[in-house]
């Protein structure tokens, strides 16, 4: 059993984040791309919970990124986080891929040719002028760069180990942060969420407790925030808090395999899965639905329930290819 099912709570959290970030994508994202009329107030409540979602996904992948007490390579860190990621991306990908090809009227323009495809096989949906076949999967190649600039800094002990540097870091992040907002508002994005992955490693490494470095962490936080009043920034901060006190409690044992926890954290062990399937085969499935007559909150909910399958299915397959790789290594 790996650490991140080992700790249900956290696997809560994974669950809720993974609702929070569908709700955005079934209500304001939906509408942006398809023209369907929400009402103001769902666009509001979804613009907070992307944040929590996507926020929350990071500061826990980078707590779990590398390990303080073991010396691991570079190159051992990310061919672990690679295998994890890349085999259940592959499957969502083709899935994807040919579920939009055969509906393309159904797809709101976001099907892509087979060489976008293959490029996407590649990681390579990022280039200039390229298309990924999920608008979700940016989020791949971006958490790798995060494991990649952790495990780099991890073997730089003399970086790692320094709290000014960490401090500097946040603080320069918070000031980038606070003049580009305006103007460039999807690199600052990646920057929040890099910045919120870089703060879940300094708390695994023990920088909270740190007095000085501590308040820097805060600070780069708030500095952060993209929420649109004062209300949805103390809901967001509330939520990070929350995720920060359930790391630190205790972060990688405490749960015994039962079929009670098993159904508990089912979607949290599925989240990333979810992740990757839910978006544009989610659209699919609203779009189909309302043409048949079904009332647009029943299409999402039967969205998020036909694509929380899918992903099950995909985790089960994963898991086969995972068992297999572990085999053939021993």
């Amino acid at each position: 059993m790996d650490e991140r099912r080992k700790n249900i709570l956290i696997q809560l959290v994974r669950g809720a984040l993974c609702i929070c970030v569908v709700f955005f994508h079934y209500t304001s994202r939906f509408s942006a791309l398809s023209g369907y009329a929400i009402s103001k107030g769902i666009k509001s409540v979804a613009s907070v919970t992307v944040l929590i979602g996507m926020c929350g996904f990071c500061l826990i992948s980078g707590y779990y990124a590398v390990n303080p007490d073991k010396d691991e390579s570079i190159f051992r860190v990310m061919a672990r986080r690679i295998k994890r990621l890349y085999p259940s991306y592959v499957i969502s990908i083709t899935v994807i891929f040919i579920m939009m090809s055969i509906l393309p009227e159904y797809s709101l323009g976001r099907e892509v040719p087979f060489s976008e495809y293959m490029l996407n096989i590649l990681l390579l949906g990022f280039l200039p002028g390229r298309k990924w076949v999920d608008g979700a999967h940016w989020y791949l190649p971006f958490i790798l760069i995060v494991y990649l600039s952790l495990a780099v800094i991890h073997r730089l002990k003399k970086l790692y180990d320094n709290d000014i540097l960490w401090m500097l870091f946040f603080v320069c992040a918070t000031a980038v942060i606070f003049v580009s907002k305006r103007y460039y508002e999807t690199v600052t994005l990646y920057l929040l969420y890099y910045s919120m992955s870089f703060l879940g490693a300094y708390i695994r490494k023990g920088g909270i407790k740190k007095g000085l470095s501590g308040a820097a962490a805060v600070v780069q936080f708030i500095g952060t925030v993209f929420c649109s009043g004062l209300l949805s920034a103390c809901i967001l901060m509330a939520a990070m808090i929350s995720i920060v006190f359930i790391l630190l409690r205790n972060p990688t044992n405490g749960f015994t395999e039962n079929a009670e926890h098993y159904r508990l954290t089912w979607l949290g062990d599925r989240s990333y899965n979810v992740y990757l399937v839910h978006q544009n085969i989610g659209y699919i499935i609203i779009l189909l639905s309302i043409d048949k007559g079904i009332s647009y909150d029943a299409a999402c909910i039967m969205a998020f329930i036909i694509t929380a399958l899918l992903a099950a299915v995909i985790y089960i397959v994963d898991l086969k290819l995972q068992n297999l790789l572990n085999a053939k290594k021993s």
